[in-house]
């Protein structure tokens, strides 16, 4: 069985609204100043990068896919982002800034690393690996689920392939 937990649209799409006024407020000082105010080009010009960095992330979408395979840690690139259950030695939380990250603990992590295709993909996972000894980190903030929920999917999943091969295991004598 596969789940699927994609970005979620509303949050982004508030932050379009207020990032739009903002550059709004922008445009604004512009008029008023008669195009003399420095930080009302700054401000129109970041808040409109970040404007349209938000369509690209809405558009392009996002989230996870758990199945009983693994876990693909990013929808959009199934190829070099996917981990088998057998790969996973445990999640733990990292909470930064109220920021909540579940962290993927790997039993070889530099066989996971070398695996990744994109260069500022695995620059960021190696970075991950030095601080936090795990190189993949989920954040649940803009995702269609809760912190909890995602964690007690995470277990549930890593649990049931865990004693579903024990009981493969040969000589197992439980």
């Amino acid at each position: 069985m596969e789940t699927v937990i994609k970005y979620s649209k509303l949050k982004p799409v508030l932050l379009l609204l207020v990032s739009t006024a903002f550059a709004g407020i922008c445009i604004w000082m512009l008029i008023e100043s008669e195009g003399k105010n420095l930080l009302g080009y700054a401000g129109f010009a970041f808040f409109f990068l970040l404007s349209v960095y938000i369509v690209y992330r809405l558009v392009k979408g996002g989230g996870i896919i758990l199945s009983d395979k693994g876990i693909v840690t990013d929808r959009n690139h199934h190829e070099d982002s996917f981990i088998n259950w057998n790969e996973i030695e445990k999640f733990t939380l990292r909470e930064a800034d109220g920021i909540k990250t579940i962290n993927i603990h790997l039993y070889n992590p530099q066989v996971f690393l070398e695996r990744q295709t994109r260069k500022n993909v695995r620059k960021k996972m190696e970075i991950n690996e030095i601080l936090y000894k795990a190189p993949v980190g989920i954040t649940p903030n803009l995702m269609n689920i809760s912190y909890k929920r995602l964690e007690n999917l995470l277990i549930e999943k890593l649990e049931s392939n865990q004693s579903s091969k024990k009981r493969l295991t040969p000589n197992n004598h439980d």
